[in-house]
Parts: structure tokens; sequence; C-alpha cells
């Protein structure tokens, strides 16, 4: 029987990568696309979008910022859970705690996909190959 004194974990989800309206920088759509490969690969059933802070959802979760942003986005959004990035690195620590987390399920969960859905959009992806103007394959 779980302890009256523990939370309960957090269901995530919806997830966004936020950003200041004066600047998004290609650091950061990167950061996205990262986050977004790294939960479907992880199989949990979670919304990740590129959002500016003024125009957040209201049923968001977790929501990952820039660190001078941090501040500002927990002013903005005190009920959600506020990360801040570090852009100048190509790796980023804070997803990887993320996708522990929901894989430990004991501060935050996520639902698993379902086996039936429809492989994600990233794999479903093609190369195709030119030579000049005639498509290879």
């Amino acid at each position: 029987m779980a302890d009256p004194a523990e939370p309960e974990p957090r269901l995530v989800q919806s997830v966004a990568v936020g950003y200041d309206l004066n600047a998004l920088p290609p650091a950061l759509i990167r950061a996205f696309m990262l986050l977004r490969r790294k939960l479907e690969r992880a199989g949990f059933q979670v919304e990740v979008s590129l959002r500016a802070l003024p125009d957040l959802p209201p049923e968001l979760d977790v929501l990952f910022v820039a660190g001078a942003l941090v501040a500002a986005a927990r002013q903005r959004r005190p009920g959600v859970d506020v990360r801040g990035l570090d852009l100048g690195a190509g790796h980023h620590p804070a997803f990887d705690q993320l996708v522990d987390q929901l894989q430990a399920g004991q501060t935050h969960r996520a639902l698993p996909r379902l086996s039936g859905d429809a492989q994600p959009p990233s794999a479903q992806r093609v190369t195709v190959r030119y030579r000049g103007n005639s498509r290879l394959y």
C-alpha cells in the first residue's frame, strides 16, 4: 500500500520548449527536435511542442527554457515544472533527467505509446538521394 505522505507521480502529457519573442536561436530548435526524438524512442505518449512564452498552452506539464528565462517562465506559469537549458552545449542533461524520471515513475510518469499506434513521424521519414536532377532512390 502506498504511503499517504508520498505524493502521486505527476502525469506528464504535454512538454514544451519555450522561447522569448525577441529571439528563437537555432540551438533551441535543435534542442526541441532532440527532446521530441528522445521521448519517441523511450516509448512515451507525450506531446512535445516549441512555443513562445506568451503562447503557452494551459495543459502544459513540463517547460524547458534557456537558462536566462527560467525565472520569467516560473513567474508566468507557477504550476508548471520549469527546467533550464544550456544552449551552448550540444547535449542537454535535463532531457535525460526527464526521461529517467518518466521511466522510474516515482516523481513523474507518462502513458506508454500503444503498440497499435502508428510509428512516430521521425520513424516514417525516408532519405531520398539525387545526382543532379535525377532521383537515385
